[in-house]
Parts: C-alpha cells; sequence; structure tokens
C-alpha cells in the first residue's frame, strides 16, 4: 500500500488513493477537484471555501463538525 496523500483542504496525509477517499481530519471528500475556485459537486462547495472553513473551524464545512477529528500522529503535514 502507498503512503497517505495529503489532503486538498487541511493537508493531513489521511487519503488513501481510493475513490470519493474522506479525509476524516476536516471530512473533505476528494472527488479529483483541484482547481480552487470550482465547486466540488461531493462537497458542495470550493476548494477556497472548505479552506477557509478549516482555517476558521476546523472542517471543511459546519454540515461535518460532528465528523471530524484532530490528526492522529503521523497526519500532521510538516511545515
Amino acid at each position: 500500500m502507498s503512503a497517505p496523500a495529503p489532503c486538498p483542504v487541511c493537508g493531513c496525509l489521511t487519503l488513501r488513493g481510493g475513490p470519493f477517499d474522506v479525509c476524516r481530519v476536516c471530512f473533505w471528500e476528494d472527488d479529483g477537484v483541484r482547481d480552487p475556485r470550482v465547486v466540488s459537486v461531493a462537497n458542495r462547495i470550493t476548494l477556497v471555501e472548505a479552506r477557509a472553513n478549516y482555517a476558521a473551524f476546523e472542517a471543511c464545512d459546519r454540515r461535518v463538525l460532528h465528523l471530524v477529528r484532530p490528526p492522529l500522529p503521523g497526519e500532521r503535514p510538516a511545515h
């Protein structure tokens, strides 16, 4: 199995590369949208919006606040 990939929203190493993989840290569903201004069909918001939301309250959207968790050891992005 390959190393986890970073989530395009929170940067945590949580994505395993499966179709529509979900980051358990911010709950972004990775549908492959990489243009930050394009609305993700799966998430119903843009990456720009999701990143701003994560910075404000640590979830990609308020609707999923009850589903997120803190990063586990080894999931935090290197800075």
